[in-house]
């Protein structure tokens, strides 16, 4: 936005790349509204899936969410998602947590 501000200084100059940043400024929104959505539905089916109700040291969300960050070295929702369903197909005991590495 700064930059098409700046850009009014020079009332000579084309309207063109004014266009042109509006433009490229509108894709990058989408972009970032289309990756929150998807998020948020991620979000959502995580919060869905969750039975609550018990301590947070037995949380299925927390722990998709940490298996997912220390496998990808970063939060994976989707990965965290199938996590979570896997848990509640298949035994309901917690896995011990394992150490995080450095």
């Amino acid at each position: 936005m700064r930059e098409l501000l700046s850009l009014a200084s020079d009332r000579l100059r084309p309207c063109a790349r004014v266009d042109r940043l509006v433009r490229d400024h509108i894709h990058d929104l989408d972009h970032k509204i289309e990756s929150l959505q998807k998020l948020r539905g991620a979000l959502q089916r995580l919060a869905d899936s969750c039975r609550g109700g018990g301590r947070v040291s037995e949380c299925r969300i927390l722990e998709a969410l940490q298996e997912a960050e220390e496998t990808l070295a970063g939060p994976d929702i989707e990965c965290a998602e199938e996590h979570c369903a896997e848990r509640r197909a298949g035994d309901k005991q917690p896995k011990p947590r394992r150490e995080r590495r450095a």
